[in-house]
């Protein structure tokens, strides 16, 4: 629906003024994406449409990039229309209304101090390409989230940032070994905690983090927000098809460099850490496609925007990036319903080996007590009348053994006797063992003579 200009309000915070001029300084964006960005602000301050479009009309990047007022107001339309979703709170501030887009300072200083320091040091070779676009991908869904702190699986990162499962497993282990991003833990025994925010199904989670420098604290905006929204945002998404690895996949960063300012092949090879034969040839491969121009000087370029699927099409890759996602999509689901089937097997084998394991319990309990408790009346007797006739049979064998007391007095005379009847009033070792053992014994064994006789 068409938007009405209405009138500038009189009371423009300093915020909504500065947006309105040059920001370079600030950091290189280009001048849609400056554009974007003022309407970004009017609208977290709660601007309607009307006053977001005369705001926007005084831009002087928006009015340096399309002088014709129409070209200027078609370019805000579309600002206001992808942003209004996001920010459906006229009369009221992003903070007073609790808008999710809304960031601490600080988050956003922080992601500006890790996107300078990849772009800057971060130095791999060959891989270089792909880690970019992982990382680009990171940095805007951590935007997106409002926090450091993502959950993402391999699968979703190879659709974010337009890759292949196997380049994503690489780029997550180099940018973890680099130390941009590190994976949380639980506790002290090192167990990785499944994701549970977007992803939750088989997800990790990660931390961005800035190896070797201090997380800024400014209130500039990174590039990626600024690029949000915007034509040159469509255009360095790192999942679109227009840098599928058989595309453009090569020349995204030498683009991406074009778009925030910098026009020399020296400036662009500095920034990538690459030869100026390497820009050359990517500035070449772009300007085939009509996403680079030479100047008339012949050493400056400049960026082109073109609709991104035109030059995909171009480039025979439209629609391999969909059918790759879709085909990830499609997996991520087989996967969740095989989480789903896989716990509920497991369940059941846990409730199975404990049955199992309790019937063995019982079975052992009843062999080692069962027939104690069992034991009836009938059994009692039975057992009783088994034991009195193994004694008899026992008795029977060995009658000697049937116990009777010795008189002491016998022991007594046999034992002066022997004291007698040594000559050196001194007993020997055998005849005290001797003494010993019919003092202990004899008491408890009865002569079978003595006893016949008394019969």
């Amino acid at each position: 629906m068409p938007v009405v200009a209405e009138k500038v309000p009189a009371d423009l915070p300093d915020e909504v003024i500065r947006a309105t001029q040059w920001s370079k300084k600030k950091g290189r964006v280009d001048r849609s994406g400056q554009l974007h960005a003022l309407v970004a602000v009017a609208m977290s301050h709660g601007y309607s449409d009307g006053q977001t479009m005369a705001i926007g009309q005084l831009s002087e990047p928006g009015q340096d990039k399309w002088p014709n007022p129409d070209d200027l107001y078609r370019g805000i339309q579309m600002s206001i229309e992808k942003l209004r979703p996001n920010h459906d709170h006229v009369g009221l501030t992003c903070r007073e209304a609790g808008c999710p887009t809304v960031h601490h300072p600080q988050l956003l200083g922080q992601l500006l101090a890790i996107e300078g320091a990849f772009k800057s040091n971060y130095r791999p070779g060959r891989s270089l390409k792909s880690d970019s676009m992982a990382m680009d991908a990171f940095l805007l869904l951590a935007h997106q989230l409002g926090d450091l702190v993502i959950d993402m699986s391999v699968r979703q990162l190879a659709k974010l940032a337009g890759v292949s499962r196997a380049t994503a497993e690489h780029c997550l282990r180099r940018l973890t070994r680099a130390e941009y991003l590190s994976l949380i833990t639980e506790g002290d025994a090192g167990v990785t905690t499944p994701g549970s925010g977007p992803f939750p199904n088989h997800g990790y989670r990660y931390r961005l983090t800035c190896p070797g420098a201090e997380p800024m604290t400014h209130n500039h905006t990174p590039v990626f927000c600024a690029f949000e929204g915007s034509r040159a945002f469509e255009m360095l998404d790192p999942k679109h098809e227009l840098w599928h690895f058989t595309g453009l996949h090569r020349e995204r960063r030498t683009f991406e460099a074009l778009v925030i300012g910098l026009t020399t092949i020296p400036e662009i090879a500095d920034y990538q850490g690459l030869t100026p034969r390497t820009i050359k040839e990517h500035l070449t491969a772009l300007s085939l496609h009509g996403m680079a121009e030479v100047k008339s000087d012949g050493q400056t370029w400049m960026a082109h925007d073109r609709p991104p699927d035109e030059v995909a099409q171009e480039l025979g890759t439209l629609g391999k990036g969909r059918e790759r996602n879709a085909q990830y999509s499609h997996e991520s689901k087989n996967y969740s319903t095989w989480l789903v089937l896989r716990k509920k097997q497991r369940e059941r084998e846990l409730r199975e080996m404990e049955d199992r394991l309790t019937q063995e319990l019982i079975d052992k309990g009843f062999r080692w007590f069962g027939s104690f408790l069992m034991r009836t009346e009938v059994y009692e007797k039975s057992q009783s009348a088994k034991a009195k006739r193994l004694s008899a049979q026992l008795k029977s064998q060995h009658p000697r053994h049937r116990v009777r007391y010795t008189p002491a007095s016998d022991i007594a005379e046999e034992t002066r006797a022997m004291l007698r009847a040594s000559s050196d009033a001194q007993m020997t070792t055998d005849q005290s063992t001797s003494i010993r053992k019919r003092v202990i014994v004899r008491p408890w064994v009865e002569d079978r003579a003595a006893r016949e006789a008394s019969i």
